[in-house]
């Protein structure tokens, strides 16, 4: 699914409950950081556990994710790099705001 970005006007004649709704949904308005393996959790070599940030446009906090990716080709050698590039993405949570 993807919000077709709104114009000033059409912002402007929508409450406050309609702008926080269009700004949690809307695809054009994330950044992750903070994105880090958590190597402790992770079991197999083929696959690999992460932690990251997502800020979402209008939420000053931002909300603590986790994924696991899914390499069925990876072994205890395969880079990160070669990792991420072949895997699948096998769980996503969204966790809690970062006060």
């Amino acid at each position: 699914m993807t919000t077709k970005p709104k114009s000033k006007e059409e912002l402007d004649k929508m409450t406050t409950e309609q702008r926080a709704f269009y700004n949690l949904t809307r695809t054009d308005s994330l950044t992750i950081a903070n994105f880090e393996e958590l190597t402790s959790l992770s079991k197999s070599p083929t696959q690999k556990r992460f932690r990251f940030w997502l800020y979402r446009k209008g939420l000053h906090n931002p909300q603590v994710c986790f994924i696991e990716l899914t390499n069925q080709s990876a072994t205890e050698k395969t880079d990160i790099g070669t990792f991420i590039n072949g895997a699948m993405l096998s769980f996503y949570k969204e966790g809690w705001i970062i006060i």
